[in-house]
């Protein structure tokens, strides 16, 4: 078995399985570095005939409570955006089997990963959310691809996600040109980031 260490990822392989697994302790959260190395490790494996199946994994505590929250804020939302729906562009056009193992807390952007595998395993008191909402934001990847997996009923809008990759672009330019210009997104993080309630002003 080989096993490679990043300072996000421990990936273990043994043809033909790889398993990725999400380490930032405490609750795995997704940071620049972690999306960066995800697609590094995602572009080798995809590379190596001798894997055919990788299986993504946190730990008993949380499989990811999603994208850094300080990452959203405007200055650095761009760059952590990139980075990580390159990661899941990754993995909707991976040739490998995709599974996500889920324990924990699988919120945000650790839900829209998993939500973008082939196949999920989820335990039973494992908690699945998207807390973007209360921060005055909404999760691009999620708008597109929950409409495929529980029926259009939810979908706020329609997305033209017919086309996966025409469907987060035209949500990723909303959340980057229309979105984070508000004064309530701003206001949603930074609250967060202080743990006091916001104070929405509409703007």
């Amino acid at each position: 078995m080989e096993t490679a260490f990043t300072t996000r990822l421990n990936v273990e392989i043994s043809a033909p399985l790889a398993r990725v697994l999400l380490i930032n302790p405490p609750l795995n959260v997704i940071d620049l570095r972690m999306a960066r190395e995800l697609h590094q490790t995602l572009t080798e494996i995809e590379s190596r005939t001798d894997i055919s199946v990788i299986v993504f994994e946190g730990n008993a505590h949380a499989f990811s409570a999603g994208v850094d929250i300080k990452a959203h804020l405007p200055e650095q939302i761009h760059e952590m955006l990139t980075s990580f729906h390159a990661v899941i562009r990754a993995m909707v056009t991976s040739r490998k089997v995709t599974i996500a193992a889920i324990r924990g807390v699988c919120l945000g952007g650790g839900a829209e990963l998993a939500s973008v595998c082939d196949m999920v395993y989820t335990a039973r008191d494992a908690t699945w959310g998207f807390p973007e909402i209360k921060l005055g934001c909404f999760p691009p990847v999620a708008a597109v691809a929950l409409p495929a997996l529980v029926g259009h009923k939810r979908a706020l809008y329609a997305w033209d996600a017919i086309h996966f990759d025409k469907g987060l672009a035209r949500a990723e330019k909303i959340y980057l040109e229309e979105l984070v210009s508000t004064a309530d997104a701003r206001e949603g993080i930074i609250a967060f980031l202080e743990k006091r309630e916001p104070k929405w002003t509409g703007k």
